[in-house]
């Protein structure tokens, strides 16, 4: 896992079919954070975390998608009547664990934060669309997205997985990385979602 100490094992991928769906179908949260942490080194890009209307299965609606293209860079986008996507300056497909948060909220818009620290932001983006589905790890459909990744699927660990129905703070994403790596910034715990996994090749 990507805890130093911490006995909980993360998910790995393969960049096919394997996946994770939340257990539960939920409406999409017009505010809300995704909270990941994720180790790669593919040049084919893949979904980190999505939010989709298909449990199991690609969806054909997808709302929320954090997702690594070719070049390495993170993306987060955001549907609402088009599709808004942030794109990271640089890229983090290392082979080292990276820490990556996804917010979206009223006030401030669509956000992403990649090591505790914001890389990319468009305030005016608000909100995704009405929506009930589930969160996915691992792979989902990025059919019509910008910069869509040779393989929808990624190669990757993937560990310490949340989701929020509210944007987090920057103060509170800082502390969560810093506690992730050893710091003091936080209790070095953090809530994990429920997922259940799949492999399909």
């Amino acid at each position: 896992g990507a805890i130093a100490g911490d006995r909980d094992s993360a998910y790995r991928f393969k960049g096919g079919g394997q996946t994770a769906w939340s257990n539960d179908g939920l409406q999409a949260p017009r505010e809300m954070s995704t909270e990941v942490w994720f180790r790669s080194d593919s040049d084919r890009g893949g979904v980190i975390v999505a939010y989709g209307d298909s449990r199991d299965t690609a969806s054909e609606e997808v709302n929320y998608a954090t997702y690594l293209g070719d070049d390495g860079r993170i993306r987060f986008g955001v549907q609402d009547f088009s599709r808004h996507v942030l794109t990271s300056s640089r890229s983090y497909n290392d082979g080292a664990w990276h820490h990556v948060v996804s917010t979206l909220d009223w006030a401030t818009g669509q956000k992403l934060y990649v090591d505790g620290a914001l890389v990319a932001s468009d305030s005016t983006v608000k909100h995704g669309r009405d929506l009930k589905g589930f969160w996915r790890l691992g792979s989902e459909s990025l059919a019509g997205w910008p910069d869509r990744p040779t393989s929808d699927g990624l190669n990757a660990d993937i560990d310490e997985v949340a989701t929020y129905q509210r944007a987090l703070p920057a103060s509170r994403i800082a502390a969560h990385f810093e506690a992730g790596t050893g710091g003091t910034g936080g209790a070095n715990q953090f809530p994990t979602a429920s997922f259940t996994s799949k492999t399909t090749d």
